[in-house]
């Protein structure tokens, strides 16, 4: 969403880009517990002990945010988010990719990378009472602005904007119609082994070279085959007849 972009009329005051969400309307003397306003910070509805920064380009997303937290500072670019980040704030709720683009490259400086970029860089401790929740949809993008800050010792979270996963999942196992459970699996049967041995043994039959014949006739500077005609007829012959 470009900048300079507002919201449609609600009931409350309607918050621009980069101003402040104010509580109820000022009042010439401050009360008891009001909370003066200075010169770049936001005014806090008196009572209130949450300062919350939140960074979205998304104009709907802002509205339910702000019907939820009308306490919370709404900026749209990551520049305005840092210049707000030399303030002392309880919870900072970044977007990833913005200017109304979708998975937008981190290594660009329009996105809510450059954001957490800048706050790595930065020489002091990271405060202590600052938890940095990472609520965009991109989850790549949004596991690395989690992981960067966490090893720069930030507290971080990731919690994708307007998804309950546990309501989500009820809802779905709720949603789901009666299904009749499925037919068991039956065993395969076991295979007729005897039959089997009986076509294996035919296909060897068919396709195996046919046997010599015992009774063909030896070929010259062969013996003769062990049983052949040939060999009993010479063996007969060359038998001396008994008593010579």
């Amino acid at each position: 969403m470009a900048s300079g972009s507002s919201l449609p009329p609600e009931s409350a005051k309607t918050p621009q880009f980069g101003t402040e969400i104010a509580g109820p309307p000022a009042q010439a003397t401050p009360g008891p517990g009001a909370r003066p306003k200075e010169h770049g910070a936001a005014v806090q509805p008196p009572g209130s002990s949450n300062r919350i920064l939140f960074l979205d380009d998304d104009p709907d997303r802002a509205r339910a945010f702000l019907g939820r937290h009308p306490e919370a500072v709404w900026v749209q670019t990551a520049g305005e988010c840092i210049a707000r980040l030399a303030e002392s704030w309880d919870q900072v709720h970044l977007d990833h990719d913005l200017g109304g683009e979708i998975f937008v490259d981190s290594s660009r400086d329009d996105c809510g990378m450059e954001v957490v970029r800048w706050l790595c860089s930065q020489p002091q401790e990271p405060p202590p009472c600052t938890w940095f929740f990472i609520h965009s949809h991109n989850a790549d993008a949004a596991d690395l602005m989690v992981r960067s800050l966490r090893q720069h010792g930030y507290q971080a979270v990731y919690r994708p904007f307007g998804i309950d996963v546990l309501a989500w999942f009820c809802a779905q196992t709720l949603d789901e119609p009666d299904q009749p459970p499925p037919e068991p699996i039956q065993p395969a049967p076991a295979p007729d082994l005897p039959g089997w041995l009986g076509r294996q043994f035919r296909r060897f039959r068919r396709t195996a070279p046919p046997r010599p014949n015992a009774d063909r006739v030896d070929l010259p500077g062969h013996e003769p085959s062990c049983g052949s005609s040939n060999f009993e007829a010479k063996e007969s012959g060359n038998r001396q007849p008994e008593g010579t």
